[in-house]
């Protein structure tokens, strides 16, 4: 419902009548989707057909409100107050509604006199029919019909989520990530919130704490300059990025605006309050029953929750959602759509004239200019932008293969739904390889995760706070003040930073190959407390004005979140609870700020420590990464080693590769760019300089 309130604010938008894309299948007006809920769970289901309780089945916990404005007609609120007028009439039976919107321009397709019908059938059957009358015009009627299946499912894995099932796929992985863990639905799905700790030792917004941009300007500033060791290059630290948008995504409440006040500025600063945006909760029911929330919480109304997957499950590459996923396929071969910019292939725009409806996106939501993709966050910046590109190549001749092997077998062609769910699956485990055989050891040290014994389904793969507020942010510290261009010849320049955020335009410059290049030819910075003007003073600022300070931002938001404090997080994992794995240096100059031990914030503390043996981390901050990639890896039935391939896939080399832990990013770069072995740095892989 979050993603279809917040679409309710777009203005209408003129659609193209010809596709610049592969035509989808033209789905019907007049279609129905049926989910077979466990036999128990009937008599809920009942009750829940009735206003306004069906609000919340369908929509999970994004309604804060629901009012009724007449027997008929209901005025939904989301967490941003973003309003939807819908009628529900009652059709027959007790348990058959049908349920109608009064918003059509809000949405990104028409939806003029389009209705759903919801039923009760025998044999514990939720039925969901979507009607509406004809449209004469194809890309719009193609664009409706396919908005409204990708809508109808997303209500049905709701349902799914809230009622159970009678099935889930043993081969397929769901997008949302439901029935992953059987015994557990909630288990590292998308909207669950993060796993918080005991309040014993939290540091929160009320504590006399020091001001975060003071504990910034005083503590880490870069005056070292010093690199990464074992000649780990940039690329490491944007896969470490492309990684983290693929398990975690906070998403801030635009209706809690809070200003964190800078007490101590330098005259490059413009401003005298830094906007912070406090992270989304997941509503409290205000209408209905209590069981409507998929998974309780100690810290009700409070919790920050996880937006996407928390599987390590190319969701970035996509999506959490069906309405995201629809509406970045072709619907021809199973591929995904691409754009092409001067022969190249690229994501594709986020406009209609690219896609049949647009996407939210990071930073400038509605803009055509941005890339579409999996995740948000895709154009942050364009080594990211790379990736998320050769990735979405890398599906599509995972495609072409599939196809070329079906051919070369006489098997007849599978459908477009098959092909790209077994293209999905294979991509999916190709980033699982790199991220436990290449990416991990890189950062963590070659033996930091045991062996793998099998999926455990008791292991809870749901993302812990201080992992996502703390911990995983050690890559700020990684980032460069520049970003290097290189092409085949050798020939390099250094872009600022600043002046790559969110600027598709610089990105298509410049092209894929050059930003792989540069940074798999540039060192990374150490993880330290120093950080980088570029995301210290200027980030997301392609002037020199101050407008956001990233250390600061982390240090607040881990007190908005009530994070346990250094010390109090130490002891949670084992160690112990003093200041020894600090050099001494340190701890003079962190105490001269913070004064109290115990009111240091871990993010400052854990960057602090002394690293780990061939580790880039701390104690702290490794044994919370560990931890947490440790539960992703054996709470993931659909983990690389655990997956069911069936006999066609699994005779494919693509799939020998995987099964023997063999991929890597050097060859995903490769088989998808013009970057052969002799462009490569290292013969030790993407993720290293030359020696």
């Amino acid at each position: 419902m979050t993603s279809l309130l917040l679409l309710l604010v777009l203005p209408a938008l003129a659609l193209s009548a010809t596709p610049k894309c592969p035509s989808p299948p033209s789905f019907p007006s007049h279609f129905t989707l049926t989910h077979r809920l466990p036999l128990a769970a009937v008599p809920r289901a009942r009750r829940y057909l009735s206003a306004p309780h069906v609000f919340r089945l369908l929509f999970a916990d994004s309604v804060v409100r629901v009012r009724a404005l007449n027997r008929t007609h209901y005025r939904l609120l989301d967490i941003h107050a973003h309003p939807l007028v819908v009628s529900l009439h009652r059709r027959g039976p007790a348990a058959h509604l049908r349920f109608a919107a009064h918003h059509p321009r809000c949405f990104p397709v028409p939806l003029h006199s389009a209705s759903l019908d919801l039923s009760l059938l025998p044999r514990a059957r939720f039925r969901i029919a979507f009607r509406a009358p004809h449209i004469n015009r194809p890309r719009p009627r193609r664009a409706r019909n396919l908005y409204a299946r990708a809508r109808v499912e997303q209500m049905l894995a709701h349902v799914h989520a809230v009622l159970g099932s009678r099935r889930c796929s043993a081969t397929l992985p769901h997008i949302s990530a439901l029935c992953n863990n059987l015994r557990f639905p909630h288990y590292g799905m998308a909207r669950v919130p993060q796993l918080a700790h005991p309040k014993r030792g939290k540091l929160t917004l009320r504590h006399r704490l020091p001001n975060p941009r003071l504990v910034s300007n005083a503590l880490c500033k870069d005056v070292s300059h010093a690199h990464a060791p074992r000649r780990l290059n940039f690329l490491m630290v944007v896969f470490g990025q492309f990684l983290d948008h693929d398990i975690v995504l906070t998403p801030s409440g635009e209706h809690q605006k809070r200003h964190a006040p800078f007490s101590a500025l330098n005259k490059r600063t413009a401003r005298q309050r830094m906007s912070f945006l406090r992270s989304d909760i997941l509503a409290l029911p205000k209408c209905c029953d209590k069981d409507y929330a998929i998974v309780t919480t100690k810290h009700k109304g409070t919790s920050p929750f996880n937006q996407i997957t928390a599987f390590v499950d190319a969701s970035g590459i996509y999506g959490s959602t069906p309405l995201r996923m629809r509406a970045l396929r072709s619907f021809k071969h199973g591929k995904l759509i691409m754009s092409r910019y001067k022969g190249h292939l690229l994501l594709p725009r986020n406009s209609k004239r690219h896609l049949f409806y647009t996407l939210d996106n990071a930073n400038r939501p509605n803009d055509p200019a941005l890339f579409a993709a999996g995740d948000v966050r895709a154009n942050e910046n364009p080594v990211l932008t790379s990736l998320h590109t050769i990735f979405v190549r890398e599906h599509n001749r995972v495609c072409n293969l599939l196809v070329a092997a079906l051919s070369d077998q006489n098997k007849p062609l599978q459908t477009d739904e098959w092909l790209f769910q077994q293209a999905r699956k294979v991509v999916m485990a190709e980033l699982q390889n790199i991220v436990y055989n290449e990416f991990l050891p890189a950062v963590l040290g070659e033996s930091a995760l045991p062996e793998y014994t099998g999926y455990d389904p008791k292991v809870d793969a749901t993302m812990n706070l201080l992992f996502t507020t703390a911990a995983y942010r050690w890559g700020h510290s990684a980032v460069r003040n520049d970003l290097l261009v290189r092409d085949f010849y050798g020939r390099t320049y250094k872009e600022p930073f600043q002046n790559a955020f969110f600027n598709t335009k610089l990105f298509e410059t410049v092209g894929v190959e050059k930003w792989l290049l540069g940074a798999m030819h540039s060192r990374a910075m150490d993880v330290d407390l120093e950080h980088v003007d570029s995301i210290r003073d200027f980030l997301f600022s392609p002037k020199k004005r101050g407008t956001l300070d990233l250390v600061a931002l982390n240090i607040q938001r881990g007190r908005d979140h009530e994070l346990p404090s250094y010390l109090a997080a130490r002891k949670l994992y084992g160690l112990s609870g003093g200041l020894e794995d600090i050099p001494k240096n340190l701890q003079e100059r962190i105490l001269a700020v913070y004064r109290k031990p115990h009111h240091i914030d871990a993010f400052v503390g854990g960057l602090a420590e002394r690293k780990v043996h061939e580790s880039l981390l701390g104690p702290l901050l490794h044994k919370i990464v560990v931890d947490q990639f440790l539960r992703l890896r054996d709470g993931d039935r659909f983990f690389y080693s655990n997956m069911k391939w069936g006999k066609f896939m699994s005779g494919l080399d693509i799939v020998k590769q995987i099964q023997m832990h063999e991929v890597r990013l050097a060859d995903v770069i490769q088989l998808n760019t013009r970057i052969k072995e002799s462009h490569m740095p290292s013969k030790d892989g993407a993720m290293k300089v030359a020696a």
